[in-house]
């Protein structure tokens, strides 16, 4: 990773007060993103390679960082050295994390999941707002076989993994390789369950995956019936979906606990389309997340670009209709409308119906 260091000299006098104040800055952000049982004198002593009578002395600021330091601690916490230095408001910086089958694999994407929803869940206060351009994958989460066939789409097709290069999907059949992330994806559920969200979606909103449905029934690596099983399990998912917006709180999919989550906040927009950018509250600080290139995901906390981000999901939100507790008649409309294009692809998987 290239770490690039925007740097204004400082009259002699002021050097050992900047260094300090810079070193306190990254400490903070280091220590917010950890969980609360985890001691940031034990995480820098090892990071570092250091004693713990070190890592307080740089703690207490005794002891400044030197270049070696922060090229360790930007790579193990993802920092941002530009917003700390300063950068014009016209510049943003983020962190890039890209999918691929070596340095930073599907279990490891996952793992960053977990990773990221248990310090959220541990903060207060904590939101997630969410730009549905897909259903948000943690709902996918709660019924293995959805999850199963969306990791197949994505391990066969983006990341090419040579595991699955002849392999077919098969709805009694499911191959190791995917049976490997069941119980990591049930955990980052019960996280998502635990936390506050937003969600904004549209009519486009069920389209990618109805679309991979469809796809894989005319590339002839899943069979006719395999397909309706999928989409009755979808429209199972939808429905379930729409009970939590009823309710205005999440739970798990087949629970009678459905008092069991957060406040589950669901609005429509009309004509708006998501991109599925997020942004999180995690205490008090704010990050946003932008996907590219399918499922790679950049990261940021500039402040300037969060306060864009933020007014814009408020502005998206002024201009949407909420249909969580509240508006049945809208969000029972807004439902259907999502189970007629499942029923339509349903009854069309057998040709090149592109009607959704």
């Amino acid at each position: 990773m290239l770490i690039k260091l925007y740097i204004n000299v400082p009259q002699q006098t002021d050097v050992m007060q900047i260094n300090y104040d810079l070193q306190t800055s990254i400490l903070d952000e280091i220590k917010s993103s950890l969980h609360p049982s985890i001691s940031l004198a034990d995480e820098l002593a090892d990071c570092l390679s250091v004693s713990k009578d070190s890592a307080y002395r740089r703690i207490r600021g005794e002891t400044l960082f030197d270049i070696g330091d922060l090229e360790k601690l930007t790579k193990k916490y993802n920092l941002s050295l530009d917003s700390f230095f300063g950068l014009k408001k016209s510049t943003v910086t983020f962190n890039v994390q890209s999918i691929n089958l070596t340095d930073f694999t599907f279990i490891d994407y996952f793992n960053d999941i977990e990773r990221n929803l248990s310090i959220i869940k541990e903060a207060s206060p904590k939101h997630i707002f969410y730009s549905a351009r897909d259903i948000p994958i943690f709902h996918y989460f709660q019924d293995p076989l959805l999850t199963s066939f969306k990791l197949f789409i994505w391990l066969k097709y983006y990341l090419h993994h040579p595991e699955l290069h002849d392999t077919n999907f098969d709805t009694e059949k499911i191959p190791d390789i995917l049976k490997s992330f069941d119980e990591m994806s049930r955990r980052i559920w019960q996280l998502y369950l635990k936390i506050p969200c937003t969600e904004i979606w549209t009519y486009e909103t069920p389209n990618i995956t109805l679309r991979q449905i469809e796809f894989a029934n005319q590339a002839g690596i899943i069979q006719e019936a395999s397909c309706q099983l999928l989409c009755e399990r979808f429209k199972t998912l939808l429905n379930h979906i729409e009970n939590q917006a009823e309710q205005g709180n999440k739970y798990s999919l087949g629970s009678k606990a459905t008092l069991e989550g957060s406040e589950y906040n669901l609005y429509f927009h009309e004509v708006a389309i998501g991109d599925n950018s997020t942004l999180f509250t995690i205490g008090n600080r704010k990050v946003a997340f932008n996907i590219y290139a399918n499922l790679n995901y950049m990261s940021t906390s500039d402040q300037a670009y969060i306060d864009y981000i933020e007014a814009h999901f408020h502005s998206t939100m002024k201009n949407s209709i909420l249909i969580s507790a509240t508006a049945q008649k809208i969000r029972s409309k807004f439902f259907n409308t999502l189970r007629n294009k499942v029923d339509i692809v349903s009854s069309k998987i057998s040709t090149f119906s592109t009607l959704y």
